[in-house]
């Protein structure tokens, strides 16, 4: 009868092994702890960290412009029916907890799955990291097209009360 557990430089048979590797950051094997591990807890740090920031823009500039300018409305009907039940900021607190919990297990779950089925570590690493660039993108020129309205709208406002004022100092 023999075992595994006597060979140096292998971790076939040898449990502590399994151990190490969560201690160090992943997997271990011969060559050391894997790092994919280290990199996908990079990308899936900075990539939430991206996706939350820019969709907090989002729903800043969205309260804004709906509770402080009039002509600014949702043009989503579905967001503006979640509005209507549960509030302005309730309902944007809801739809972009959602929003950002679907979009990073979307990610999380495609990228384990293209390393797992297809064996492609790197593969995995960039499809996570561009899911979280794209829709990081698509927030923040989101919330940049908000800002836009609302400084757009707030001039308009604004225009009306000077101008009467410049014609009568002229």
């Amino acid at each position: 009868m023999s075992t595994d557990r006597g060979r140096t430089g292998d971790t076939v048979g040898d449990t502590n092994a399994l151990w190490r590797g969560r201690n160090t950051g992943g997997a271990y094997c011969a060559a050391g702890p894997d790092p994919w591990y280290r990199y996908n807890r990079s990308i899936r740090f900075y990539g939430l960290t991206f996706l939350a920031g820019t969709k907090l823009a989002d729903i800043v500039t969205t309260v804004v412009g709906m509770r402080y300018i009039p002509s600014i409305v949702e043009a989503n009907p579905v967001a503006n029916r979640l509005f209507t039940e549960m509030g302005l900021v309730t309902g944007l607190t809801v739809l972009g907890f959602a929003t950002v919990l679907f979009a990073a297990c979307a990610a999380e779950l495609f990228g384990v799955e293209v390393r797992r089925r297809y064996g492609l570590p790197k593969t995995a690493l960039f499809a996570q990291a561009s899911i979280y660039l794209i829709l990081s993108v698509l927030f923040g020129l989101v919330a940049l097209h908000n800002a836009t309205l609302i400084a757009d709208q707030t001039t308009y406002m604004l225009d009306g009360m000077l101008a009467p004022a410049a014609v009568i100092g002229g």
